[in-house]
């Protein structure tokens, strides 16, 4: 199940998110990118965190499983990055990606596959059969996707814009939480 979630955050508050990451100066360099270009990344950032309610009550409409929040990442792509095929780690089951500010007017979708993954993450098998059929989304600043980011395995294509333009998104992440139904 994925949806798009239509303006969740304010363009102010995607503005303070953007001005927040660029002013911070212990952000992760991520270079996993096989054309050589980075991204920089913060795990948790506060200004990314304090919409937090609202954005639970979005889940808790879709997602009635019971479900904790586990963390957010947001992250910088520059021209020429992008996000490989996979699926969430373990303990990431419900997956938002939310636009915070696009590299440009072009769109610069998040393909989730409509085929769904079983098991751990393994980049040794062929793709291909989740690449066929798939769902693509794209978001304006404030726009959400949400899916279940470990069973529905998910990607963008490479960044092409400006050489100084820039994309940032904010991940939000919520585990299941099991339940216990024996009685005792």
């Amino acid at each position: 199940m994925t949806q798009k979630l239509f303006n969740v955050l304010t363009l102010d508050e995607c503005k303070e998110i953007e001005t927040a990451m660029l002013a911070r100066t212990d952000l992760k360099v991520e270079k996993f990118f096989k054309n050589g270009s980075i991204c920089k990344a913060y795990y948790d950032l506060p200004e990314a965190n304090q919409h937090l309610p609202k954005i639970e009550e979005r889940v808790k409409q879709i997602y009635t499983r019971p479900h904790k929040f586990a963390n957010s990442y947001t992250r910088i792509y520059y021209n020429g990055g992008n996000l490989f095929l996979h699926t969430d780690r373990k303990g990431l089951d419900i997956t938002i990606s939310c636009c915070i500010k696009k590299a440009s007017e072009d769109a610069w979708p998040l393909n989730i596959s409509t085929k769904p993954w079983s098991g751990p993450w393994n980049d040794n098998v062929d793709h291909n059969p989740w690449l066929m059929d798939y769902l693509s989304v794209d978001l304006d600043p404030g726009d959400m996707a949400i899916t279940e980011g470990r069973r529905y395995p998910h990607w963008r294509d490479t960044l092409l814009c400006e050489p100084e333009g820039y994309a940032i998104y904010a991940f939000y992440h919520w585990s299941w939480i099991e339940v216990d139904t024996e009685t005792k």
